[in-house]
């Protein structure tokens, strides 16, 4: 009776370990084995599929390093993905704190809702990381000059062109923000004629008519 017991018991397992149940709800994304193989309980070391989870997926996204200060977990995001017309809510659920010393950039995961399963792993996105706004000097590029050494504008006092030696931080192909030389209505001399300018010589603002 023990003997019958103990095969019955062992039929029932080797039953059991016929079927392959995944841990959470999701989709198949790859086979590695066809239907009909002979597979041992051993065989730990060899998949069988690749399950994915879905229902909730996660948009990875490079940041310049210059908007460190301003993206921390919980800060809002709208992410596009290529391919899908639509455009996805979302906020900064990860962020890393390594940065890329190549890239000069850092790593941010935005979880997306995907129930409907419309989105796909592996596609490619676009984020709008919308931190909150903060107050800025900025300054076109087109009125800075000098080296990487020493950058510097000219301010119209007086009727007259002063140099003055600014510091400044990246913020996009057109402007940069002024980080100490400049306070708050400061003309800054910018032109077609600015390579001519120098410290001192006497000089006549015309406003540009995007500036009115």
């Amino acid at each position: 009776a023990d003997a019958a017991a103990t095969g019955e018991q062992l039929a029932r397992q080797a039953l059991t370990d016929t079927v392959v149940r995944a841990p959470y709800a999701g989709v198949v994304t790859r086979r590695y084995v066809d239907e009909g193989t002979m597979l041992s309980a051993q065989m730990t070391s060899s998949p069988v599929v690749q399950l994915m989870k879905t229902d909730l997926i996660e948009a990875v996204v490079q940041i310049p390093e210059l908007h460190l200060m301003r993206v921390r977990v919980g800060t809002p995001a709208r992410v596009r993905v290529d391919g899908v017309d639509a455009t996805f809510d979302s906020k900064v659920a990860v962020l890393n704190d390594r940065v890329d010393p190549t890239t000069r950039a850092f790593e941010v995961r935005l979880p997306i809702e995907n129930a409907s399963n419309l989105l796909k792993p592996g596609l490619f996105a676009r984020a709008e990381i919308l931190p909150e706004p903060r107050s800025a000097l900025v300054l076109p590029r087109a009125a800075l000059l000098g080296g990487a050494s020493e950058r510097f504008v000219y301010v119209a006092r007086e009727g007259k062109a002063v140099r003055r030696s600014v510091q400044t931080r990246e913020l996009d192909a057109l402007r940069v923000e002024v980080v100490e030389g400049l306070a708050v209505g400061d003309r800054v001399l910018v032109g077609p004629n600015l390579p001519k300018v120098s410290d001192g010589c006497s000089v006549e603002l015309e406003v540009a008519s995007v500036d009115r």
